[in-house]
C-alpha cells in the first residue's frame, strides 16, 4: 500500500499503454482493395478500347467492300452500256454472277428497299442497280466468335488469377509494413508500447487538447533481482509486471515500458484525479501480491508519479518533468508496497 501526502488515504497510480498510430486491419484490406478496384478499372478500360478497335476494324472492312463492290458494278455497267447491250433482267443476272453482287436487281430508286446499294443509272429513267451488301467484316466475325468467345474467358481468367495474386501481394506487404511500423513501436520483452510509442500518443493526446492522465511507475531495488536470481529471472519479472498492469487498465490505455524497470500508463481522456488514484489502487493491488519465479516467492515495490493535463502541464516536456518529479518524491518516502506522490502544477 502507500499513503498519500494530502489525506494519508491508501492511493495508488497505474500505468496505461496502447502503440499509437498503429493501422489497423481494416485500414490494409481498404488499401488493398482500393488497389483492386483501381485494377478492375484499368481492365474494363482495356477491355473497353479491344471492344471499340473490333468495332471499328469491322466497320472498316464492311466500308472497304462496299467500295469495291461500287467499282465493279460502276465499272461493268459502264462496259455494258458502252457495247449497246440492253440491261434487263437477264444482263442484271450475268453482271451480279459476274461481279459478286449479291440479289442485284433493277429498281427505281424511290422504291429501292432500305439497306440495298444503289449505283444509279445515268440514261435518266430513274432506275438504280441495287444489290445487298456483303458485311465481310461482320462475316469474319460471326467465324471467329467461338475463338473470340474463348480468348475472352482466358484473358479474364489470366487478368482475373494476376489481379488476385496483386491482391494477396499488396495486401501481404501491406500487412508486413504495418507489422513493421508496429515492431518500432512496441517492447519486444513486455509487448507493451516503447519511449516512440508513448512519445507519439502523449503528442497526439496534448496536440488535441484533450485531459490526459500520466502514471509512471519504477520498480525499487530491481537491479537486486538481475544480481541474485539473473537477468533470465529479471525479465520474467518484467514480463509479469507488465500483465498485471496491463489487466488494471483500460483497452484504450497506452502502457509502455521506457526504460529497464520504468514503466508509465497514458489514459486520454481522464476526466479527474480520482480516476486516476482508482487506477493506482488497481495497480497497487495487482503489483501487492508476491511475484513466483521458479522456486522463489519475491515481493516487489515500486514508486509511482501521477501528472495530469493540463493542470500539471500543457506540454510533454512539462508533464513528464511534473511526473518524474512525483516519482523520485515518493521515492524518498517511506517505503511501502507501493508508495506515491501527487505533484500539483501549483507546486
Amino acid at each position: 500500500m502507500w499513503t498519500s501526502p494530502r489525506n494519508g488515504a491508501p492511493r495508488s497510480a497505474v500505468g496505461m499503454l496502447t502503440p499509437a498510430n498503429t493501422t489497423s486491419a481494416a485500414n490494409r484490406l481498404g488499401g488493398t482493395r482500393r488497389l483492386l478496384v483501381v485494377c478492375l478499372a484499368t481492365m474494363a478500360m482495356l477491355s473497353a478500347m479491344v471492344v471499340s478497335v473490333v468495332f471499328y476494324a469491322t466497320s472498316y472492312i464492311n466500308d472497304t467492300m462496299d467500295a469495291l463492290e461500287r467499282a465493279r458494278a460502276q465499272s461493268a455497267l459502264s462496259f455494258v452500256l458502252e457495247r449497246g447491250d440492253v440491261l434487263d433482267t437477264a444482263m442484271v443476272t450475268r453482271l451480279a454472277l459476274e461481279q459478286g453482287l449479291m440479289g442485284a436487281q433493277l429498281v427505281r430508286l424511290e422504291d429501292a428497299p432500305s439497306g440495298l446499294t444503289k449505283l444509279p443509272l445515268l440514261d435518266g429513267s430513274g432506275r438504280a442497280l441495287a444489290w445487298t451488301p456483303r458485311q465481310l467484316g461482320t462475316e469474319i466475325l460471326a467465324k471467329l466468335a467461338p475463338m473470340r468467345i474463348s480468348a475472352t474467358v482466358l484473358f479474364f481468367l489470366v487478368v482475373g488469377f494476376l489481379l488476385r495474386r496483386l491482391y494477396l501481394i499488396a495486401n501481404e506487404l501491406e500487412a508486413r509494413r504495418c507489422e513493421a511500423h508496429d515492431l518500432a513501436r512496441r517492447d519486444q520483452l513486455t509487448r507493451l508500447g516503447n519511449r516512440l510509442a508513448f512519445d507519439e500518443a502523449i503528442d497526439g493526446g496534448l496536440a488535441q487538447q484533450r485531459p490526459l492522465g500520466l502514471i509512471s511507475l519504477d520498480l525499487d531495488d530491481f537491479k537486486a533481482v538481475n544480481d541474485t536470481l539473473g537477468h533470465g529471472a529479471g525479465d520474467e519479472v518484467l514480463q509479469l509486471v507488465a500483465t498485471r498492469i496491463r489487466k488494471c487498465v483500460r483497452a484504450d490505455d497506452l502502457v509502455a515500458r521506457i526504460g529497464g524497470d520504468e514503466f508509465t500508463v497514458l489514459r486520454l481522456g481522464a476526466t479527474s484525479q480520482g480516476e486516476l488514484d482508482e487506477v493506482a489502487r488497481d495497480i497497487d493491488a495487482a503489483l501487492s501480491a508476491p511475484f513466483t519465479i521458479g522456486s522463489h516467492a519475491l515481493d516487489l515495490h515500486a514508486s509511482v508519479g501521477i501528472a495530469f493535463a493540463p493542470e500539471d502541464g500543457r506540454d510533454a516536456e512539462t508533464l513528464l518533468r511534473h511526473a518524474d518529479i512525483a516519482l523520485y518524491r515518493a521515492k524518498r518516502s517511506t517505503r511501502q508496497a507501493l508508495q506515491v506522490d501527487r505533484l500539483r502544477a501549483a507546486g
